[in-house]
């Protein structure tokens, strides 16, 4: 089991326990379940981004006792005449932005 810290800018802090054999999406499904937000991302120490939820943990680079920030984000809508499309947005490298 990988013992997990994760934080929200608010100071709104959650310990999580997940199965080393996880993906970042089982990890994200559980953080939006423990903190009842919809829309975040995990950024690791480092200021990288985990946007691939098939990506394992270790091939993330999380380890037990790692630190993670989780960034509440507004979904947008784009819209047209005949279709609209719900998205949130970050930069193309995976790397959050000061």
């Amino acid at each position: 089991m990988l013992r997990l810290n994760l934080a929200l800018p608010s100071g709104k802090r959650k310990h999580l326990e997940v199965a080393e054999s996880s993906k970042v999406g089982d990890l994200k499904a559980l953080a939006q379940q423990s903190l009842g937000h919809r829309f975040l991302s995990l950024v690791t120490v480092c200021g990288k981004i985990l946007p691939d939820p098939e990506e394992s943990l270790q091939a993330a680079g999380l380890q037990d006792g790692d630190h993670l920030t989780v960034v509440c984000l507004r979904a947008q809508l784009a819209a047209t005449q005949r279709l609209f499309a719900p998205w949130c947005c970050w930069r193309k490298d995976h790397h959050m932005g000061t």
